[in-house]
């Protein structure tokens, strides 16, 4: 009796601790964004919280890769992104690749290039735009030149590339990373991984914002190479090629 006893007790307390292992391990697999009914796969990037809304009012239409977003177009109000990481940054899975391979060609050429700053949020971009806002005043603006200078270097909420997951800055923001060899390897390789420099320095009064060295965009090989060629921003390309259909 004694030693069946010590078997129930011994088969209660294995149970038991099966049901442990797997409710933790249940939940490890949420957290990671893996279903519990199958092993996690071996990505090659981390997963981000996808699925981000960004309500602002729909003003554009076209590939994913070449949507127009600035202060006269912001994000369509159903627009949301799929995020993964890479080189510490957050970005839209489907440039990661393309992101990683740029940064690998880099190294390879002895040119160390990482991300500062990725995908944002709305909420974030409005918080860095008040904040600009709020430090312009400081200085003696009144409200409408401070709110106007802010929008010369941080896009209005929603009318950020960033909010796209398209767009990164790179190499800690610099004012000087037009000096350096990384910049020059970017403007002589970005367009063969499809990217551009965004806000060149002599297309200000078309883009609206002033030259930034570190700001780069992904638009796709073809595209990258073309827009180069022609010497076009983005907008001017995109009127380029609404004037072709």
């Amino acid at each position: 009796m004694k030693k069946t006893q010590g078997l129930r007790a011994r088969n209660f307390f294995q149970i038991f601790a099966g049901l442990l292992i797997g409710t933790a391990l249940t939940a490890a697999l949420t957290q990671c964004g893996v279903p519990a009914d199958r092993q996690p796969e071996k990505a090659v990037y981390e997963s981000q919280p996808p699925k981000t809304d960004v309500s602002q009012p729909l003003q554009d239409d076209g590939d994913w890769n070449l949507i127009l977003v600035n202060e006269d177009h912001p994000l369509p109000e159903s627009f949301s992104v799929d995020c993964s990481q890479v080189s510490g940054g957050t970005i839209d899975t489907r440039i990661a690749g393309a992101l990683q391979n740029m940064i690998a060609a880099g190294e390879q050429d002895g040119v160390s290039i990482y991300v500062s700053s990725g995908y944002r949020s709305v909420d974030r971009q409005r918080a860095l735009f008040d904040r600009a806002v709020q430090q312009n005043l400081a200085k003696g603006m009144d409200w409408e030149l401070a709110d106007a200078t802010a929008a010369k270097s941080i896009a209005r909420p929603g009318r950020s590339e960033h909010n796209t997951g398209l767009a990164v800055d790179l190499n800690g923001v610099t004012e000087d990373f037009d000096t350096t060899a990384e910049y020059r390897w970017l403007q002589e390789n970005a367009e063969d991984f499809g990217f551009i420099l965004r806000f060149p320095a002599d297309k200000e009064s078309v883009t609206g914002i002033r030259f930034e060295p570190w700001h780069y965009r992904y638009v796709g090989v073809e595209h990258a190479k073309e827009m180069n060629r022609l010497g076009m921003c983005l907008e001017e390309y995109i009127d380029y090629l609404n004037a072709q259909k």
